[in-house]
């Protein structure tokens, strides 16, 4: 009789959606460097990431000047390959198509901002991060990606 109880509880274990999260953040890096330095008008790409599984994706960034205003526009390159070379312009990583710059014109100084992210199913990403208008010299940007997966993500997978 136990074990027929037992089954019966592992049966309605295995079929009732879980609601535990898991959340994993990563710093983006730059060189191994978490503090990314985008002086005046210059172009950074970052060290690539891997994307994987999960169901809601999330960017946070912070920049900051001491010689004044820093303004920066920052992207998301995705590729199904890992880079020959690190942080430089690479023809297998582009922006996909139709999705949005992350911000344009980022010019709040001292503040975190947390973006919600849709990137397409490709295995490898990096952030293409660009100096514009009156960008200062001294402009560091710090970069945060995370994942969201449900416990039960898995079982919802078609197979």
């Amino acid at each position: 009789m136990k074990r027929f109880w037992l089954l019966v509880l592992m049966l309605v274990l295995l079929v009732s959606p879980a609601y535990a999260r898991s959340v994993t953040t990563q710093n983006v890096t730059l060189a191994g460097d978490a503090d990314i330095l985008v002086a005046s008008t210059g172009t950074v790409y970052t060290d690539y990431f891997m994307i994987g599984d999960g169901e809601y994706f999330n960017v946070s960034y912070y920049i900051y000047s001491a010689l004044g205003v820093a303004d920066v526009t920052i992207q998301l390159e995705e590729s199904p390959v890992v880079p020959t070379t690190q942080n430089v312009s690479n023809a297998n990583y582009t922006i996909p198509v139709n999705m949005a710059d992350i911000v344009t014109a980022l010019t709040t100084e001292s503040t975190w901002y947390h973006k919600a992210l849709s990137p397409v199913p490709l295995t490898y990403g990096r952030f293409k991060i660009t100096g514009i208008g009156s960008n200062q010299t001294d402009t560091i940007v710090n970069i945060k990606f995370s994942k969201q997966i449900g416990a039960d993500y898995d079982r919802r997978i078609p197979r």
